[in-house]
């Protein structure tokens, strides 16, 4: 499970992987990229935007190969 998660979050720069394990099989749940479904506040909330400063979003992510 381990490698197939580290397979799926590859591109991204900050993902969750979903993954069960039942009965020895493996199913996939989900990719989150928001921690906390993006609602979490930021205190103070000036910090908000210091941490969206350093991710950068690539447009890569979204273009069809």
């Amino acid at each position: 499970m381990l490698e197939l998660a580290e397979k799926l979050s590859k591109p991204f720069d900050h993902v969750r992987v979903d993954l069960y394990n039942l009965n020895g099989k493996i199913y996939f749940g989900e990719l989150t990229h928001y921690s906390t479904s993006g609602m979490m506040k930021f205190e103070p909330s000036p910090f908000t935007f210091e941490l969206g400063k350093n991710w950068k979003v690539e447009p890569q992510y979204w273009i069809n190969k």
